[in-house]
């Protein structure tokens, strides 16, 4: 125990973990925006929904967890002229 010592004055690092694949702008949503999260394939499309929805999800836990409040996205599959997407809008 005589080599453990105390140090004063250390910043915290406040980091959740590696950042996130995507950086969406979920905070400035308000009810009825919409923004589209573009994919280069279908099969890129089919295989990054699931990550992107899981983001949805968690930020809709944890908006406002005082007033249990919660924040719903609806999404939607885009896939039009070769342009393949994940639309998403604010719908509380």
């Amino acid at each position: 125990m005589e080599n453990i010592k105390i140090l004063k004055n250390v910043p915290y690092k406040d980091t959740r973990g590696r950042p996130g694949k995507y950086d969406l702008p979920l905070d400035d949503m308000e009810k009825g925006d919409y923004i589209k999260v573009p994919f280069s394939s279908k099969e890129e499309l089919d295989i990054e929904k699931a990550k992107v929805r899981q983001i949805l999800y968690r930020f809709s836990i944890n908006s406002n967890p005082i007033t249990s409040a919660r924040v719903k996205f609806k999404t939607v599959l885009i896939q039009e002229d070769n342009e393949y997407g994940l639309g998403i809008w604010r719908i509380a």
